[in-house]
C-alpha cells in the first residue's frame, strides 16, 4: 500500500490525534454555540410536511431502531436517524453557513451517533471541529478554481459536507490515521450527483442535498473503512479519475495542512438571521438599512426603484424573475421576493414569510407585486470571490434622490459577528414555541456545559417530545 506522506494524509492524522486540549477555548465555545444554533433551527423545522413525508419515505427503507427523530422521536438506524434531522436543519435556511454549511450534516450525524453509542459531550465537540475544519479546507483546495455548473454540475455543499461528515463520523468511530485517511477515500467515491440545478430552483429536495445525504453519506464511508472497505487511495487526485480533475481546473493541496492547529473555521462562524440563502443576507441588511433611514413602512411608494448588485454566482442564485414561485424552498432562494417582504414587515425575514400558505397572498397583493418589480438585481464582476457574500445597494425614491450602501459582512458573518445573547434569542424564538420555555432553556443550560456532559443522548431526550 502507497503510505508516501501527503496533505490529505497529514490532514487524516491531525483528524484522528486531536484532542479538546487541542483546541482553543473561543473556538470550543463557537462550536457549542453552533450545537445551540443548529438545534433551534431544527427543532423549529419539526412540524413542516416535507418531514413527514421523509419519515414515511425512510420507513419504507429502514425499520431499526438505533437513534431517535428530533422532536417527533421516531426511530431508525443511526444514518438514516441523521439524514432526517439534517434534512430538517436545512430545510428553514436558518443554519448557520460555516465551511459553507457544514455543520447541517455533521451535527445531526454527530447526535445521531452520539445517542446510539453514549458519546460524550467532549468527544462529539471534538467530532464537530473536526468536520467543520476539514470541510472548510477541501473548499480552499479547489473552490477559487472550481468548474462551472455547464461542466461539472455537482453542488459545492453535497462534496463538502459529504467528506466533512465522513471525518466527524470517523472521528465518532475512533479511527486511527490510517482509518481516518481510508474513510476519506471512500467519502469521495459516495459523493452524491447533488445536481447544481435542484439547488438553483429552490426544489423540495435541496435540503437532502445540502443536509441529509452528506450526513447518511459521510457516515457510510466511516463505517465502509472502519471495516476494510476500502476505495482507490489516490481518489482525490488520481489523474484515471480522481475526483478533483473532475471539480475543478487546478487545485492547490497545501490548502489541507496549511496553517493547521493555528487557524480555524470556527474563529470567526457564519451564522444567519434571514431564513433565507446566504447570498441574500447582505442585500437584506442593506434594504433595511436605507428603507429605516429614508421611508416608512406607511409610505413605501416613495421608492421607485432598489438596485441590487452581486457576486455573479449569487446573482444566479437568487436573483431569479419574479414569477413561478410556488414553493418555500423557491421564496427562500428569490430575492426579490424577500426583499419585498423585508420591506412590509420593517425586519429580518422569518420562517413565516416563506410559508407555503402565506406565498399565495402575499403574491396577489399589488402593493407586494409592485415592491417585487422595483427590484433589479445584477451581476457585478467587481465583487470578488473572497468578498462572494458582500451586496451593493441602491435606493432609488420618487424624487430622484439615491442612498447607495456597501454590505460587506451581512449581521452574524465575517466581521459582524452575532452575540451571544442574539444567538440564544435566536434559538429561544425558534425553540420555546416547540419545545415549551422551560425545556427550551433545560436544552440551552445542557449545551452551555456540553464539554462536561457524560452522555449526549440526554440532550436528545430533552429534543423528543413526550
Amino acid at each position: 500500500m502507497n503510505t508516501v506522506s501527503t496533505p490529505l494524509r497529514e490532514l487524516s492524522e491531525w483528524a484522528a490525534t486531536l484532542t479538546i486540549g487541542d483546541i482553543p477555548d473561543e473556538v470550543v465555545t463557537q462550536a457549542k454555540w453552533c450545537v445551540l444554533d443548529l438545534m433551534g433551527v431544527s427543532v423549529a423545522a419539526a412540524g413542516d410536511e416535507a418531514i413527514t413525508r421523509l419519515i414515511a419515505a425512510e420507513r419504507k427503507l429502514d425499520d431499526s431502531a438505533q437513534a431517535r427523530v428530533l422532536i417527533r422521536g421516531e426511530r431508525f438506524s443511526v444514518p438514516v436517524a441523521a439524514r432526517i434531522n439534517a434534512f430538517a436543519a436545512s430545510l428553514t435556511e436558518l443554519a448557520d453557513n460555516v465551511a459553507v454549511h457544514a455543520n447541517e450534516s455533521n451535527i445531526p450525524l454527530a447526535i445521531a451517533h452520539g445517542e446510539h453509542h453514549g458519546t460524550a459531550g467532549e468527544d462529539l465537540l471534538v467530532a464537530v471541529v473536526v468536520g467543520a475544519e476539514v470541510a472548510r479546507r477541501l473548499h480552499d483546495v479547489y473552490y477559487d478554481t472550481k468548474k462551472s455548473e455547464r461542466d461539472f454540475p455537482i453542488g459545492v455543499p453535497s462534496a463538502l459536507n459529504t467528506f466533512g461528515s465522513s471525518f466527524t463520523a470517523a472521528r465518532l468511530l475512533g479511527a486511527g490515521p490510517g482509518g481516518m485517511f481510508d474513510t476519506a477515500n471512500v467519502a469521495l467515491n459516495l459523493i452524491a450527483s447533488a445536481l447544481e440545478t435542484s439547488v438553483l430552483t429552490g426544489s423540495m429536495l435541496k435540503p437532502m442535498l445540502f443536509g441529509g445525504w452528506p450526513a447518511s453519506a459521510g457516515y457510510t464511508a466511516a463505517v465502509y473503512a472502519s471495516q476494510g472497505l476500502t476505495a482507490a487511495v489516490d481518489s482525490l487526485e488520481s489523474p484515471s479519475g480522481g475526483w478533483l480533475h473532475g471539480a475543478a481546473q487546478s487545485w492547490n493541496t497545501d490548502e489541507f495542512t496549511r496553517d493547521l492547529g493555528s487557524r480555524w473555521e470556527l474563529q470567526r462562524p457564519d451564522r444567519k438571521r434571514h431564513a433565507s440563502c446566504g447570498f441574500s443576507h447582505a442585500a437584506l441588511d442593506g434594504v433595511l438599512e436605507l428603507s429605516h433611514a429614508n421611508v416608512s413602512s406607511s409610505s413605501l411608494d416613495q421608492i421607485d426603484r432598489i438596485e441590487v448588485r452581486l457576486f455573479p454566482f449569487g446573482a444566479q442564485t437568487v436573483g431569479g424573475p419574479a414569477e413561478g414561485i410556488t414553493t418555500s424552498n423557491a421564496a427562500k432562494f428569490n430575492l426579490r421576493y424577500l426583499i419585498a417582504s423585508a420591506l412590509q414587515s420593517g425586519g429580518v425575514i422569518t420562517m413565516k414569510d416563506t410559508d407555503e400558505t402565506i406565498i399565495p397572498t402575499r403574491l396577489a397583493d399589488p402593493e407586494f407585486q409592485s415592491l417585487m418589480g422595483k427590484v433589479s438585481v445584477e451581476r457585478d464582476s467587481n465583487i470578488t470571490l473572497a468578498s462572494r457574500f458582500s451586496a451593493d445597494v441602491s435606493m432609488v425614491l420618487a424624487d430622484g434622490e439615491r442612498q447607495t450602501t456597501f454590505v460587506q459582512h451581512a449581521r452574524g458573518k465575517g466581521t459582524n459577528q452575532l452575540s451571544k445573547a442574539e444567538i440564544n434569542e435566536k434559538y429561544t424564538g425558534l425553540a420555546a414555541p416547540v419545545l415549551g420555555d422551560e425545556r427550551a432553556e433545560q436544552l440551552r443550560s445542557a449545551v452551555d456545559e456540553l464539554q462536561s456532559l457524560p452522555n449526549v443522548s440526554s440532550l436528545v431526550d430533552l429534543l423528543v417530545l413526550p
